[in-house]
């Protein structure tokens, strides 16, 4: 008996992919993980799915804190399914090159090479005949092709291009087919050997193979990696991936059709890998909804390329959906194992990157280790012996270890050294970096003067920059040294003193006198002042004094500082400071004057005399008081170039404020010269609100004066103490107290009074 049938998938032949989009994702798996610094992490045996690399795996290990470790790991077996391209439909000569072709079978690679399914050969032969039923792909109307035999797994693809209408970047699907002959053969070429693909509720699927059409006015990115995927063109791996998923019946097949209802798809391997639910689908039923996550990735299968620079692969759930139609899935997994030792603490997340030779790169992070830092070591110190005010150094005082190590790490030190004085804190020196397994050594040093003798205790200690530290101690005995003092009888002399103008003492302090001590001297600037090179204590006595020469030049160079210092074998040597004055004065014409305040001041004159000619461009002083508020002056004398003389006009600053006399110093000053100072006395002319015009002594201004006006007084200053007086009183009236009319309330104007009393003044 002979049968003819036409086998087709009506409307659902085909899904488009559409234009969406983009979103970000992050792969992220992890558990946290303890563990110290310096200590080994080991990543052992970690399961990661393989469903979007294809080729030869490696994975790098990127362990979150700046290395990497790369691996090679081993490869899912590829399943036995290949596709053959046919381009003799591809009239627009889309697929005119190798490029293009080679990405084509990159994708086809990355998808059917998953399933371990066996597709029985379509050989026609005598009656029993086949064709194939397609949509023509580049111009999308419905064509019959005999194809003729088909190798056992073998997929037959027609490919094409045209200008797809809308957002549609590609669309594909399987292909139908007509065959006529026996029912066995009819069942063999729709089915290809997988039983579940026949029958009225199919759970299997066996396609000869499709047709698939990719919109020629994209802007298509076609290399296999993601090198130039940029956000002006679109990733042709992901368009043409995703519609090879539906040429193995994603979306389309019966078997899909048969578990897909009510916006969800039922498949319990995908609702497995869906957290146990089932998974929602987009409108066409063909999808999965729009922006689905696998394995913290969007999935392929969702009905979007998610737009320009983005590219998408195949994740465990859009697997498993094929699983739920009838395709024996390879297991997609391989197994990294790696370890690394981590420098510092703080919390690192274990990212894997697994990249395919082909193509593709999928990360997950695997865990979040947290690392606890470790306090460094600390090496001891044993007791020491030292003399008081002598300087002790010592090199390496604190030698530590730190399994921490790496190019971030710094150490601080700190010394206390028991005697009160400031804590030295400090950078420690890294003197051997470390590294896995060796740990980073270091040291500090320390310098101290003990100026009393005793017992201390020395603590001193190590810092990371974390916070851990370590600590030792160390006592130190202080004894006290034979030294020698050097004093001088004067502190500071003029230039101009010669020889003798000052005497240096050097002074022994041990107790044995009974020999002579050889003593060297030296001066820090003999241009200034000179002592001999060397003396000798003799026996027996136990100090020395030299004479002190001082030079005189005639250099304007201010106030010098020459220092003494003695050395002598065995002793403990000080120095001693000696201030030479330079004698290159100013010098005022006038001695001294009085000026009264006035409403009209006549102005006075004053010269001042150089010590020589002003060189050139002129020598300038600054004038200055100390007392501010009380005279007219410039504040500069410019005295030109080769003059010795210079001439200021000053007067008082007139005010309504009564004062009694006071004194100012008026003062020239010039670099490198001494300064030249005028005493100016200063009269007022104001009376103050707090005198009585009439009687000074009537303090209460009833017209005598008795007693009553000492007390008045004696109360305003038991309550107001002495100072100055306001300015300004409401109403004007008694107390009078400021019976000497300066402005200032002072024990003097009790005295003026008592004195009135007893001289029996009565007004």
């Amino acid at each position: 008996m002979r049968f003819r049938f036409d086998v087709r998938l009506g409307k659902s032949f085909s899904a488009a992919l559409r234009l969406a989009r983009p979103l970000d994702f992050e792969i992220l798996q992890g558990r946290l993980a303890m563990i110290a610094e310096g200590s080994s992490y080991a990543l052992t045996d970690a399961v990661l799915d393989t469903s979007a690399v294809l080729g030869v795996i490696s994975a790098q290990v990127d362990w979150g804190d700046g290395t990497r470790t790369t691996r090679e790991v081993d490869s899912p077996p590829s399943g036995p399914i290949r596709v053959r391209f046919d381009y003799s439909l591809d009239t627009e000569q889309f697929f005119n090159t190798s490029e293009k072709r080679a990405i084509l079978q990159t994708a086809a690679d990355l998808v059917f090479s998953r399933f371990s399914d066996s597709l029985s050969a379509i050989a026609p032969s005598g009656s029993n005949r086949w064709e194939a039923i397609f949509p023509d792909p580049t111009t999308g109307a419905n064509v019959r092709r005999s194809i003729g035999t088909l190798a056992a797994n073998e997929i037959v693809i027609f490919v094409g291009s045209r200008d797809l209408p809308g957002n549609n970047v590609a669309i594909a699907g399987p292909g139908g087919l007509s065959w006529s002959g026996s029912a066995a053969w009819g069942q063999s070429v729709v089915g290809r050997g997988q039983p579940g693909a026949i029958g009225a509720s199919p759970t299997d699927f066996g396609p000869w193979g499709g047709s698939m059409t990719v919109d020629s006015n994209t802007n298509w990115h076609f290399g296999p990696t993601t090198d130039g995927l940029h956000a002006d063109n679109y990733d042709f791996l992901t368009a043409v991936s995703h519609e090879f998923m539906h040429i193995l019946g994603f979306g389309v097949a019966p078997s899909w059709q048969r578990i897909a209802a009510a916006g969800q798809f039922a498949g319990p391997v995908s609702a497995a890998a869906n957290g146990g639910q089932p998974v929602p689908l987009s409108g066409d039923l063909a999808h999965w909804r729009e922006g689905l996550q696998s394995a913290g990735q969007e999935t392929l299968m969702d009905p979007s390329i998610n737009g320009k620079g983005v590219r998408k692969l195949p994740t465990p759930l859009d697997l498993a959906g094929l699983v739920d139609i009838g395709w024996n899935l390879i297991p997609q997994q391989t197994r990294v194992s790696s370890s690394h030792t981590y420098a510092d603490d703080g919390k690192y997340p274990i990212n894997v990157v697994l990249s395919g030779s082909r193509a593709g790169e999928r990360g997950t992070t695997l865990a979040i280790v947290d690392v606890g830092n470790v306090a460094p070591t600390l090496n001891p110190q044993s007791s020491r012996q030292i003399q008081a005010n002598t300087r002790f150094d010592l090199v390496d005082l604190g030698v530590f270890q730190d399994v921490g190590f790496g190019p971030t790490e710094s150490f601080q030190s700190y010394i206390d050294w028991g005697d009160g004085s400031s804590a030295d804190q400090g950078i420690a020196t890294i003197d051997r970096p470390g590294s896995a397994g060796v740990a980073t050594e270091g040291s500090f040093d320390g310098s101290h003067t003990y100026t009393t003798i005793g017992n201390y205790t020395v603590r001193y200690r190590v810092i990371d920059d974390d916070g851990g530290a370590a600590e030792q101690t160390f006592s130190v005995q202080v004894v006290s040294p034979p030294t020698l003092r050097i004093s001088l009888d004067r502190n500071e002399v003029r230039e101009d003193a010669g020889p003798g103008g000052a005497v240096l003492r050097v002074s022994r302090s041990n107790v044995d006198l009974s020999l002579p001590l050889d003593v060297k001297l030296s001066s820090s600037n003999t241009a200034v002042a000179t002592v001999p090179l060397s003396i000798t204590i003799p026996a027996y006595a136990s100090w020395y004094d030299v004479s002190v020469t001082v030079i005189d030049d005639s250099i304007v160079d201010g106030l010098q500082t020459v220092q003494f210092t003695s050395e002598a074998t065995g002793y403990f040597g000080t120095s001693v400071s000696l201030g030479v004055q330079d004698f290159e004065p100013l010098q005022w014409v006038e001695q001294g004057l009085s000026i009264a305040e006035a409403p009209i001041s006549q102005p006075v004159i004053l010269t001042i005399i150089l010590p020589a000619p002003a060189p050139s461009p002129g020598t300038v002083l600054s004038l200055s008081t100390d007392l501010d508020g009380q005279l007219n002056y410039p504040p500069q004398l410019v005295i030109p170039a080769g003059q010795t003389t210079g001439s200021i006009s000053i007067s008082a600053i007139n005010d309504e404020f009564a004062e009694s006399p006071k004194k100012v110093q008026l003062r020239a000053t010039s670099p490198g010269m001494d300064m030249a100072t005028i005493a100016i006395v200063l009269t007022d002319d104001d009376r103050s609100n707090w005198t009585n015009a009439n009687n000074v002594y009537d303090v209460d201004g009833n017209g005598s004066i008795d007693p009553i006006d000492v007390l008045q007084v004696i109360n305003f200053l038991r309550r107001q103490g002495s100072g100055e007086l306001p300015d300004h009183r409401e109403p004007l009236g008694p107390p009078f107290v400021d019976t000497n009319g300066n402005g200032v309330l002072e024990p003097l104007d009790v005295l003026l009074v008592i004195n009135a009393l007893n001289r029996r003044l009565v007004i």
